[in-house]
């Protein structure tokens, strides 16, 4: 998630979603699934206008085609033919060879589009899944927007404070060893993964006012030490979390899965 995009922009690694979806898993009933949207689950705007665009792209080269044959065949050294004499539409130069039949209706030249529009979605998709996967760090992300050193320095205790704000509101400490001994404790005993999880969920609703407004605090203290215009644009970025921990996700995914 981007940088202001809500509290769980500043969750470490998948700490609480795991915790929190595992509780809230087992107090609501399951629901059957549900069919995956169109586009690998990108945001539907993003599709539409890929295809969109690539329609667009096919007209236009339909309408070069076309224009291309209806026009009056030249002679041999460039010259258009005498005055009078009428080129029936259709009898211009061939395509080159290789090339696609141009429609002969519109229900060919709707075809068309279909099959491009088919072959289309899925790569827009997957350009739109690649670039969506593109995570950036405080320092990588302030680099890009042209911020000094003294900035992303400042920048990243911003974010750093309200990360740890969010962990001793939800766990009751920010020390990561203690959380990776605790959660690995829990990996193959039943009641200790079930009062971790109620203790986090618990933690979650006692402190709810204040986990709601981190976010509130921490662009707050962003503006003090980024001009605004800067500010707004770092909260843009998809911002990896400056708690990241490899071993962390490793023992979450042991003890919670994917």
């Amino acid at each position: 998630m981007s940088g202001g995009s809500g509290v769980a922009g500043l969750a470490v690694t998948a700490l609480v979603a795991a915790l929190v979806a595992a509780g809230v898993a087992a107090l609501l009933p399951a629901s059957p699934p549900s069919t995956p949207p169109a586009g690998g689950g990108l945001p539907a705007a993003d599709v539409t206008r890929a295809l969109r665009e690539d329609v667009a792209t096919l007209r236009a080269e339909v309408a070069e085609i076309r224009a291309a044959r209806a026009a009056p065949p030249r002679a041999p050294g460039g010259a258009p033919p005498p005055s009078g004499d009428a080129v029936p539409p259709g009898t211009g130069p061939a395509p080159p060879a290789g090339t696609d039949p141009l429609p002969a209706s519109r229900a060919e030249l709707e075809a068309l589009i279909d099959e491009r529009i088919a072959g289309a979605g899925p790569a827009a998709a997957a350009k739109a899944a690649e670039a969506a996967k593109k995570r950036l760090t405080v320092e990588e992300a302030g680099a890009e927007i042209g911020l000094s050193t003294l900035e992303i320095d400042a920048a990243r205790r911003v974010y750093r404070n309200a990360e740890s704000e969010l962990l001793l509101a939800l766990l009751g400490t920010t020390d990561l060893e203690a959380i990776k001994e605790e959660v690995r404790a829990a990996k193959d005993d039943p009641e200790k993964k079930a009062a971790l999880v109620n203790k986090c969920v618990g933690n979650l609703f006692r402190n709810l006012g204040h986990v709601m407004t981190i976010e509130d605090r921490r662009d707050r203290e962003l503006r003090k030490v980024l001009p605004e215009e800067q500010a707004k644009r770092l909260k843009g970025y998809d911002l990896k979390p400056t708690f990241e921990d490899v071993e962390l996700e490793s023992v979450l995914k042991d003890v919670f899965g994917d």
